[in-house]
């Protein structure tokens, strides 16, 4: 008998006798006896019992003892892997989940034939809006019944999904109140905002490839928020997430968090045209915005503009130009602020009228940030799976201002003055790029209708012709006018006796005030008097 027949002999011996052969293995310890114990198996397969044969074997075919020792030894772990205790297939309390014991049935059951309203905050959807999306991407969600158990249904799905991107709660929170486990829901979240992104981004974010559509964003910059020839307001936001230690610095941003960046392009009604997500926070958002797609357009020319066009009262035509802050390099079709150093009025009415239209991307972050509450708080995710829960809260939100504007968005004119934009970064502009940003301003400063507004704006910081420099200015002439009127006498000792209390002080306290300017590194006690503040005093230390 060869060794391949023993080994095959051996192998069916074991699938009968698997039990015996653990008993019996254990009292044997050296190859040959396994081996001897091999040939009892084999023989008892082959229904012959000749122990000549075994002699003969044992001297002739050690390989043979060796390679049935080692099937032996194998059968022995797999029967005690068998006899182990199995895990559980899932929990009782998330069986219950079919009976009716989770939130989600309240959702349905309840909220939705009671409370609307109730519903619609929940999942920042409205029911048809939800079974709309749902017909959209239930193909791309939606699992097969199994005989082992069922599978969780395309709209429970969904429904944990919106849940997960309305208020950022932990996988875990969202298992104790819908009875589905955190792994599952792992799993099944980015597979919804893949399909998601998959069926609305094509439809609801995308920007405008012919010069008739640019000037409709145009026209509504214009007719909104009074800034002409403006196709869209540019900035970036930072989407803090908790980094993997393994990146290091490589995602940190200046304001000491781990993020990404989220580069858009607003039109007036809130909503993007253009998002560039997943650039590490370390980038500044004119870096981001030097690399991204929508620079090489606009150095291209690639972008379907509408040729420039005069405007009224103007001489010269004007292009089409987009908005940011003072991040972002000056061209010609991309204008920002004129810097705070020596403003005269026209170039503050210039920067006002810019501020107010480029107020439309914050405006649009901040609602993207409040309706899907996941984004204000680290999310605890991989960059990745970040980069894909952002685009599919950008794409939801073009989605919500498209088909329910009203209540989503509402549009409202604001006269008050905004903050004061900080200088971020220096950029070198071509003369081009400013004489264009210096017609605008003379188009602004031009009419007196077009002043209005700003003498509006003015007239609101002006709380019944009193400023606040105003009230400090009477406070100090007040103060000023009861210190002359005190007499001299009074004056004099009030200062001799400031005088004697310092020195009073310094006597006291002397020693500890030396120690510690001789003595650095000494630790001082919280009861000591040199606190933080004092710690001013003292700037070599």
């Amino acid at each position: 008998m060869s060794d391949c027949e023993i080994i095959y002999h051996i192998i069916h011996g074991i699938k009968n006798f698997t039990v015996r052969t653990q008993l019996v293995a254990r009292q044997f310890t050296d190859v040959k006896e396994l081996f001897k114990l091999m040939k009892i198996l084999t023989a008892e397969i082959n229904g012959s019992d000749s122990r000549a044969n075994w002699q003969r074997d044992e001297r002739e075919k050690p390989s043979s003892a060796l390679a049935a020792s080692v099937i032996v030894i194998m059968s022995c772990l797999l029967t005690k892997r068998r006899n182990k205790r199995t895990r559980i297939w899932s929990r009782n309390w998330l069986q219950r989940r079919n009976e009716g014991r989770d939130v989600l049935n309240m959702l349905n059951t309840e909220l939705l034939p009671e409370d609307p309203n109730a519903y619609t905050n929940f999942l920042r959807l409205t029911n048809d809006q939800f079974e709309y999306l749902l017909s959209l991407i239930s193909n791309e969600i939606c699992k097969q019944d199994t005989l082992m158990r069922e599978c969780i249904p395309s709209r429970s799905k969904l429904e944990v999904t919106l849940r997960f991107l309305a208020t950022g709660e932990t996988y875990r929170s969202l298992m104790y109140t819908t009875r589905i486990h955190e792994t599952t829901i792992s799993r099944f979240i980015p597979e919804v905002c893949q399909a998601i992104v998959l069926k609305l981004k094509p439809i609801y974010l995308k920007a405008p490839r012919t010069a008739e559509e640019w000037k409709k964003i145009s026209q509504d910059f214009d007719q909104l928020w009074q800034f002409p020839h403006c196709v869209g307001a540019l900035d970036g936001r930072h989407i803090t997430f908790r980094a993997p230690i393994s990146a290091g610095s490589y995602y940190y941003n200046y304001k000491g968090a781990n993020s990404i960046v989220l580069l858009a392009l607003a039109a007036a009604n809130y909503k993007f045209i253009y998002a560039n997500i997943g650039v590490n926070g370390r980038i500044s958002d004119g870096g981001v915005f030097q690399n991204s797609s929508l620079s090489r357009a606009l150095q291209d020319n690639s972008l379907s503009l509408p040729a420039p066009e005069v405007l009224p009262g103007m001489t010269e035509a004007l292009p089409y130009v987009i908005v940011a802050d003072d991040a972002f390099p000056l061209s010609k079709n991309l204008l920002k602020p004129y810097p705070d150093r020596g403003l005269g009025n026209d170039s503050r009415i210039f920067n006002y009228r810019l501020s107010r239209a480029r107020r439309i991307i914050e405006n649009s972050f901040g609602i993207l940030a409040n309706r899907f509450r996941l984004l204000l708080n680290p999310i605890n995710l991989d960059a990745e799976k970040v980069e894909l829960i952002t685009l599919t809260c950008v794409v939801l939100h073009n989605f919500l201002a498209t088909d329910n504007a009203q209540s989503y968005i509402e549009l409202e004119e604001f006269n008050e003055n905004l903050p004061k934009i900080n200088r971020q970064c220096g950029n070198r502009t071509s003369i081009a790029a400013r004489d264009i940003r210096d017609h605008f301003r003379s188009y602004f400063n031009s009419s007196p209708e077009r002043l209005k507004l700003w003498r509006q704006c003015e007239d609101d910081e002006d709380d019944d012709g009193v400023t606040e420099e105003d009230d400090s200015d009477r406070e100090d002439s007040d103060v000023t006018t009861s210190i002359e009127a005190m007499p001299v006498w009074i004056l004099v000792s009030s200062q001799h006796f400031i005088i004697i209390i310092i020195i009073i002080i310094m006597f006291i306290y002397g020693k500890e005030i030396s120690l510690y300017v001789h003595t650095p590194t000494l630790n001082i006690k919280k009861d000591s008097l040199l606190s933080k503040k004092k710690r001013a005093i003292f700037p070599n230390i």
